[in-house]
């Protein structure tokens, strides 16, 4: 007789479900509460406030024009710009890449989106093409295009005409402008040096000049850079011994670290001007001064003192 499996009846469970306001009632209950008692609420704190609808949100920073900035020193080309976005930096460098081999550009772009989008960067691949003159230094920011660099009449005349060509209706400054009559005093005296000069004709001639800065800035007015590039041209032809000290000056604003820091960075900035135009920077050191008369000729300038 076959065997058969004797399976046990499945086994019953109890399924029900607890209704959610009788199971409110029944923790209320397990809790010693009274459920007619509606549950206590925290005392609002008035000191604290809603972020969301009191808190002012922190005012955006202010929009500035994009700038970029190249110098050809000798064919080697060093750049530096800030910029809107990636799109706006790839193209710059592609522009770069392609005037220039590789090894020859370094530098950096920055990308800071409060920057305006530029509208040099189309005209500018052509501009670099006539970009190969050493001692070229150009500077662009928003539709202004600052042109400095030590070079000679055809040369200026080849840069400018680059520039006027590819960024047709932008302002041109700097030294291809030309400098103005009140110039043309250090100008002449700073080109009558020669190597034989004292130390003492040079110092005069190079206090002839009278280097202006954009108000509150360290940025050398484009009405100062045709001088200031004479001196560096004069500067490049002493004897190689011969070294300069630049003291920048900044008027009183009443916190002397300010001024002092700004008088240092106003030296800097002729001190890279003068570089750029064929000084040796190892002969030129730089210092800061707070001017202690906020009301002197030169309180908003530099000096120069020839050191041997």
């Amino acid at each position: 007789m076959p065997l058969r499996l004797r399976t046990s009846p499945p086994t019953l469970r109890a399924s029900f479900a607890i209704p959610p306001v009788l199971a409110a009632l029944l923790l209320l209950a397990g809790c010693g509460a009274d459920p007619s008692t509606p549950a206590a609420q925290a005392p609002a704190d008035e000191s604290v406030e809603d972020d969301a609808v009191t808190g002012a949100a922190p005012p955006p920073d202010a929009a500035f024009d994009a700038t970029l900035d190249l110098v050809n020193n000798n064919g080697t080309i060093r750049y530096h710009g800030r910029v809107e976005g990636e799109a706006t930096r790839d193209a710059i460098l592609r522009a770069i890449g392609g005037a220039f081999e590789a090894g020859e550009a370094s530098g950096d772009i920055q990308i800071d989106p409060n920057a305006t989008a530029p509208g040099w960067i189309r005209g500018l691949p052509a501009f670099l093409e006539a970009f190969d003159i050493p001692g070229a230094a150009v500077g662009f920011e928003g539709d202004t295009l600052e042109l400095t660099g030590r070079l000679d009449q055809e040369q200026r005349a080849r840069l400018t005409d680059a520039a006027r060509r590819q960024f047709p209706g932008a302002r041109l400054t700097g030294l291809f402008v030309g400098a103005g009559a009140e110039d043309a005093a250090a100008i002449a005296a700073l080109a009558a040096l020669g190597p034989e000069s004292a130390a003492s004709e040079v110092e005069q001639a190079l206090n002839s000049l009278q280097v202006a800065f954009e108000p509150y800035s360290a940025k050398v007015s484009s009405e100062s850079l045709a001088t200031v590039a004479q001196a560096g041209q004069a500067i490049a032809a002493m004897p190689p011994g011969r070294r300069i000290e630049i003291a920048g000056h900044a008027r009183g604003s009443g916190d002397a670290a300010i001024d002092e820091a700004l008088a240092r960075q106003r030296a800097d900035a002729v001190k890279v001007q003068l570089i750029v135009n064929g000084a040796n920077p190892a002969r030129i050191e730089v210092r800061g001064d707070v001017a202690t008369d906020p009301h002197a000729p030169r309180a908003d300038s530099v000096t120069f003192r020839v050191l041997n």
